[in-house]
C-alpha cells in the first residue's frame, strides 16, 4: 500500500533534484558547460514531445488500434531524418531575426506583421490550453490511482491540481521566465528538461520490461498466447492507411509547428550542427520509449480485467502484483513527462501572448504607457494564467467526450502554421495576404470539422447536425465534410483544413502584390543561408551623421520597455555588434547596421513585430538618410556590375564553397587527431610487444615445463583411473559371483537335504531289522517291508543326487563362464533358465516371479559369461529398485527372447515402478545410483551397456511407455566376428 503522504514526498524530493539539476547546468563549472554546450543534451531535451500520453495513452489506444499510435513517432522521426537541412536554415534564421517564438519567427518573414503574430498566438493559446488539461488530468488521476488504498487522508489531497500548478509556475519562472529577452538561453532548463528524458525512459523501460518479463514470461509468449485466443477484445479496430498518414503528418509538422518544440528544437538550439546529432539520436530515443508498448498492450489484452484501466496501466499492473516500487517509478516517469510539456508549453505561450497581444496593445494606448517597463511581471502573469485557465478547462470537462480527442485536436491546430512557416522558407512570392487568408480559413475548418465535433458529443453544443441523414446540413457534416463516407475525424479535420489552407495561402500570394519590404525578406528566408555580413566594403562613404543624436533615439526606444541599466547594456552591445566605436560620427551603412543591431535587441524583448514598429515611430533613419543609402547602393551595385538576383547568388555560392571548406577542414582535423591517436596506439603497442618479447621465452619454457609436469601427471591419473576401473568391474563381476555361490548354495541344499533324510531314514530301518534278527523276532512280512522301503529310499536319494548334480554342473559352468569368458556355442533357453535358476531365492525373498519365454532350439555362438552378467545385473537391478513398494506377489519380471535372421531379440521387462526423468537420462552413467549410501554402486547399468555395446557388439535401449515399470531392448549378433 502506498500512502498520500509518500507520494507527496517522492514528488517533493523530485523536484527538489530537479531545482538543483537545473541550478548546477546553468553554474559556471566546466561540467555543466560541458553537458549544457552538448548535442546530447539538445538531442534529450527534444524528447519534451513525449508527454504524459506516450506514457498512459499510446497503451490505451493500443489496446483498441493496434500499433496506431506508432505512425506519430514515425512522422517526427521522418522530418528529422529529412528535413535537416531545412531546421538547420531556421536556426540560422533565429539567431539573426532574434526570434522569440514560432509567432515572431513567421510574423517576420511576412512584413513584421503584428496581427498575424497575435492570430498565430490566439490560435496556440486555444489550442494548446486543453492539451496542457490533459497532462493536469494525467497527473492528479494517477496521483489518486496511486493512493486509492491510502488509509491516510491529507488536508491538502481536495486542492492538489492547484497545488500542483502553483509549482510548475514557479519552477517556470524561475528557470524560464527569468530574463526580457528570451532568445537569451536557459541552460538550466534544457538541462533539466534533458534529466528529465532520462528519467521518462528509464521509466518507462523499468515498467514494461517488468510488465512483460515479471508479470508474463516474455514478449514472445505474449504473442504466442495472444495467437491461441482469436477474440480477446471484440472492440479492436481495423486502422486504414488514411488514418496512418494523417497520424504521421501531424507528427511530422507537429515537431516543428508546437510551440514547445519550436522553442526547445529552434529558439534553444544553441548551434546548428547539434542536429546532425538529434537526426539520429532524437529517433532512437523514440524508439526506445516506445518499444514495449505494444507487448504490454498485448499483456493488457489477455489480462483478465486489465482493459478496465487500459489508461493507466503501466500502473495498475503493478499495484495488482504488489509491486509499489514498480508503480512509483513509473508514476514519477509519468509527472516528468506531463510536468516538462506543461512548463515549457506555459513558458512559450506566456512569451507569445506578452509579445504579440498585450504588448500591441500597450503600445496602442497612451494610458498604459507605464507597462512597456514591466515585460517580465507581465510574464510572469501570463504564466499563472496559462496554467490556472488549463486547471479551469481540467474541472469544466471532466472526463468528456472533448479530453478523448483533445490531444489529435490541438496537433491539429498547430498544423495550421506548417503551410505559412515551410512556404515562407522555401518560396520566395508568399507574402502577408497569403498567410493572413491561409492561416484564418484554415483555422475556421479546423474549428468547424476537429473541434465543433467534439463540443458537440461532450454535449456542450445541443445540435444535430452529426446526424443528419440528408439535406444541406447532410452535405455540411463535420465529421464528414461534403458527404464523404469511409473517412475518419482526424483525417478530415486534418485534410479539410490544411487543404483549405494552402489553397488560400498560394492562391491569394500568387493575386496579390508584395511590397518591397516583402521581396527583401522573403530573399532573406529563401535564397540566403548566412544572411549577415558587414558592409565594410567601401570606406569612402562620408561620414557626416551626429552619432550621438542617434544614440539618444535608440536610448530613449529601449528605456520604453527595459530597465535603465539593461537599456544601456543592451545600446552598448549592439555598437559592438555594428562595430562602432569612440566616434562623432558615423555614415549612412554604419547607421544602418547599427539600426539592425539595435533592432534586433529590442525584438529578443518584445518580438520582432513590436519592435520594428516601435523603431518605425522614432524615424532613426530619416528621409534625406534613407536617400543617402539608396544612393549609395545604387553605387555599390554598378561598381559590381550585377543584379540584385546574381548578387545573391554568388553570396550563396561563396557561403556554399566556406562551409565545404570548413567541412572539409573538420574532417581533416578528426582524421589528424585519429592518426596521431593511432600513432600513440601504435607506440604504446610496441613498447608492450618488445617487452613481452623479453619475457616471452622465460615463459614460453616455464609454460613448456609445467605443461610436461601436468602431462605426466595426467597420463599416471588415467592409469590410475583404468586401475580403479578395472578393480570396480572386477568386484561388481565378483559380487555377482558371489550371488551366484549363495544362489547354488540355496539351490543345491534342497536335494542334499532331501538325500540326507532319506538315508537317516534307511539307517533307522536297519537298526530296527537288526534287533529283529537278534532277538530272532524278524518275520516274512517285516522283512519284505524293509526291502520295500529301503528301495523307495534308494530312489528317493538317486534322484535327489543326480538333480544336485545337475545343478552343481550348470553353476559351474556359469561360474566359469563369469571367470574365464571363451568364446562358445550356447543354447540360449538352457543357459538362461541356470541363470535364472540361480537368483530364484533372490526372486522369491521379494515376492517377485521371473518368467522366461524363449525357443528350445535357439543356438548361438557368443561370450556366455557376458549374457550370464547382463542377465544377473538386469535382474538384481529390478529387485533392488523396481519393486521396493511390491508386497502381494504381484511383481513380475519376463525375459522374452526371439530369433531374427542374423541375431537374437532378448526383452527384458519388469512391471515395478516408473523411473523419473532423472534415471532415464542417466541410467547408463556411471557411479549414477538412486541407493546411494545403501550398498549400490551405480555401476550395474554402465556394465550392462558396455557388455552389449562393446563385447558383444550389440545394442541396448531403454523404453519406459508402458503403464508399470521398464523394457530393456537389448539385440546380440548369433556369431561374434573377430
Amino acid at each position: 500500500m502506498i500512502s498520500s503522504s509518500q507520494v507527496v514526498i517522492l514528488l517533493a524530493i523530485y523536484m527538489i533534484s530537479l531545482f538543483f539539476l537545473a541550478q548546477w547546468g546553468q553554474s559556471d563549472s566546466k561540467a555543466a558547460k560541458r553537458i549544457r554546450n552538448s548535442a546530447n543534451t539538445y538531442a534529450l531535451s527534444l524528447a519534451v514531445f513525449c508527454t504524459s500520453w506516450t506514457f498512459f495513452g499510446n497503451i490505451a489506444v493500443s489496446t483498441k488500434q493496434g500499433l496506431f499510435p506508432i505512425s506519430l513517432y514515425l512522422g517526427t522521426t521522418l522530418t528529422f531524418i529529412f528535413m535537416t537541412p531545412l531546421l538547420k536554415k531556421m536556426v540560422l534564421l533565429k539567431n539573426e531575426f532574434h526570434s522569440t517564438s514560432i509567432a515572431d519567427f513567421i510574423s517576420v518573414r511576412y512584413r513584421r506583421s503584428q496581427g498575424l503574430a497575435a492570430l498565430i498566438s490566439l490560435l496556440c493559446l486555444v489550442g494548446i490550453i486543453p492539451y496542457l488539461t490533459i497532462q493536469l488530468k494525467s497527473v492528479i488521476d494517477s496521483f489518486l490511482i496511486l493512493t486509492a488504498n491510502s488509509e491516510q487522508s491529507l488536508a491538502f489531497i481536495d486542492y492538489l491540481d492547484v497545488i500542483i500548478v502553483l509549482m510548475m509556475a514557479f519552477f517556470t519562472i524561475v528557470f524560464g521566465v527569468r530574463h526580457i529577452d528570451p532568445t537569451e538561453k536557459h541552460p538550466g532548463m534544457m538541462v533539466a528538461l534533458a534529466g528529465e528524458s532520462i528519467l521518462k525512459l528509464l521509466a518507462m523501460l523499468i515498467g514494461t520490461l517488468w510488465i512483460c518479463y515479471i508479470i508474463n514470461p516474455g514478449v514472445f509468449s505474449i504473442f504466442e498466447k495472444l495467437s491461441t485466443q482469436a477474440q480477446l477484445n471484440p472492440n479492436v479496430l481495423t486502422i486504414s492507411t488514411q488514418q496512418w498518414l494523417s497520424f504521421m503528418l501531424i507528427g511530422a509538422v507537429g515537431v516543428i509547428t508546437l510551440p514547445r518544440q519550436f522553442h526547445v528544437g529552434i529558439v534553444e538550439c544553441r548551434d546548428a550542427k547539434f542536429l546532425d546529432r538529434a537526426k539520429w539520436l532524437f529517433p532512437l530515443y523514440l524508439l526506445l520509449i516506445n518499444l514495449f508498448t505494444f507487448p504490454v498492450a498485448l499483456a493488457g489484452l489477455i489480462t483478465p480485467g486489465a482493459l478496465e484501466s487500459s489508461g493507466i496501466l503501466l500502473l495498475t499492473q503493478p499495484l495488482a502484483n504488489h509491486a509499489p516500487f514498480i508503480a512509483l517509478i513509473t508514476f514519477l516517469g509519468g509527472f516528468a513527462a506531463a510536468t516538462g510539456m506543461i512548463m515549457i508549453s506555459a513558458m512559450t505561450l506566456s512569451t507569445m501572448l506578452t509579445n504579440h497581444i498585450l504588448m500591441p496593445v500597450i503600445m496602442q494606448t497612451p494610458s498604459l504607457s507605464a507597462f512597456k517597463r514591466q515585460i517580465l511581471p507581465l510574464r510572469w502573469l501570463m504564466v499563472f494564467a496559462i496554467l490556472f485557465l488549463s486547471l479551469f478547462y481540467y474541472r469544466v470537462i471532466g472526463d468528456s467526450q472533448l479530453i478523448v480527442n483533445i490531444g489529435s485536436i490541438s496537433f491539429v491546430a498547430t498544423a495550421q502554421f506548417a503551410p505559412i512557416l515551410i512556404g515562407g522558407l522555401i518560396w520566395r512570392k508568399g507574402n502577408l495576404a497569403g498567410a493572413y487568408s491561409g492561416l484564418t480559413v484554415g483555422a475556421c475548418f479546423w474549428f468547424y470539422c476537429s473541434l465543433l465535433p467534439s463540443l458537440i458529443r461532450s454535449g456542450w453544443l445541443d445540435w444535430t447536425i452529426l446526424s443528419q441523414d440528408s439535406g444541406f446540413f447532410y452535405w455540411f457534416n463535420p465529421e464528414q465534410l461534403f458527404a464523404i463516407q469511409g473517412i475518419s475525424t482526424l483525417t478530415n479535420g486534418l485534410l479539410w483544413s490544411l487543404l483549405a489552407n494552402i489553397l488560400c495561402y498560394v492562391g491569394v500570394s500568387l493575386f496579390t502584390k508584395m511590397s518591397e519590404e516583402e521581396q527583401k525578406i522573403s530573399h532573406q528566408f529563401v535564397d540566403i543561408k548566412n544572411i549577415y555580413f558587414k558592409n565594410d566594403f567601401d570606406d569612402t562613404t562620408p561620414a557626416t551623421i551626429e552619432l550621438h543624436s542617434k544614440k539618444r533615439l535608440i536610448t530613449k526606444v529601449f528605456q520604453q520597455y527595459l530597465p535603465e541599466d539593461l537599456a544601456k547594456l543592451k545600446l552598448q552591445q549592439s555598437l559592438t555588434k555594428a562595430e562602432i566605436r569612440d566616434q562623432d560620427h558615423i555614415n549612412i551603412v554604419e547607421l544602418s547596421s547599427l539600426k539592425n543591431s539595435a533592432l534586433n535587441s529590442l525584438a529578443g524583448a518584445i518580438g520582432m513585430a513590436s519592435a520594428y514598429k516601435a523603431f518605425n515611430n522614432i524615424n532613426l533613419i530619416n528621409i534625406d538618410e534613407e536617400q543617402q543609402l539608396a544612393s549609395y547602393f545604387s553605387q555599390f551595385f554598378a561598381q559590381l556590375q550585377l543584379s540584385p538576383k546574381e548578387m545573391f547568388e554568388q553570396v550563396n555560392f561563396h557561403q556554399q564553397k566556406r562551409e565545404l571548406l570548413e567541412s572539409h577542414a573538420k574532417q581533416q582535423l578528426d582524421t589528424i587527431i585519429k592518426l596521431e591517436t593511432e600513432i600513440k596506439q601504435r607506440l604504446k603497442a610496441e613498447q608492450i610487444a618488445k617487452s613481452l618479447n623479453e619475457d616471452l621465452e622465460l615463459r614460453v619454457t616455464e609454460r613448456t615445463q609445467a605443461l610436461s609436469q601436468s602431462n605426466n601427471e595426467l597420463n599416471n591419473t588415467l592409469e590410475e583411473l583404468k586401475l580403479t576401473q578395472g578393480q570396480l568391474l572386477e568386484n561388481e563381476k565378483m559380487a555377482s559371483l558371489g550371488g551366484l555361490v549363495a544362489g547354488v548354495a540355496h539351490e543345491v541344499n534342497t536335494p542334499i537335504g532331501i538325500v540326507l533324510t532319506s538315508i537317516s531314514f534307511m539307517k533307522d530301518k536297519c537298526f530296527t531289522i537288526i534287533n529283529a534278527m537278534d532277538d530272532q523276532t524278524l518275520s516274512v512280512k517285516q522283512l519284505s517291508k524293509f526291502t520295500d522301503d529301503l528301495n523307495q529310499g534308494f530312489d528317493l536319494s538317486l534322484r535327489n543326487i543326480s538333480r544336485a548334480v545337475k545343478l552343481i554342473e550348470g553353476f559351474k559352468l556359469i561360474a566359469v563362464d563369469s571367470v574365464v569368458d571363451d568364446e562358445r556355442m550356447i543354447n540360449v533357453h538352457d543357459y538362461l533358465a541356470d541363470v535364472i535358476r540361480s537368483l530364484r531365492p533372490k526372486a522369491k525373498q521379494a515376492q517377485v516371479n521371473i518368467k522366461l519365454t524363449c525357443a528350445q532350439d535357439v543356438l548361438i555362438t557368443s561370450y556366455p559369461g557376458a549374457i550370464a552378467q547382463i542377465t544377473n545385473n538386469l535382474i538384481i537391478n529390478s529387485l533392488v529398485h523396481a519393486f521396493t513398494d511390491v508386497t502381494d506377489g504381484s511383481g513380475e519380471i519376463t525375459i522374452d527372447v526371439k530369433r531374427l535372421a542374423q541375431s537374437i531379440e532378448l526383452n527384458f521387462s519388469d512391471n515395478g515402478c516408473k523411473l523419473n526423468e532423472e534415471t532415464k537420462s542417466k541410467l547408463f552413467e556411471p557411479f549414477y545410483t538412486t541407493k546411494r549410501g545403501q550398498g549400490g554402486s551405480g555401476l550395474g547399468a554402465h556394465i550392462v551397456y558396455n557388455l552389449v555395446t562393446q563385447k558383444l557388439k550389440g545394442t541396448i535401449e531403454l523404453i519406459t511407455d508402458q503403464a508399470h515399470g521398464k523394457t530393456f531392448k537389448i539385440s546380440i549378433p548369433d556369431s561374434i566376428n573377430p
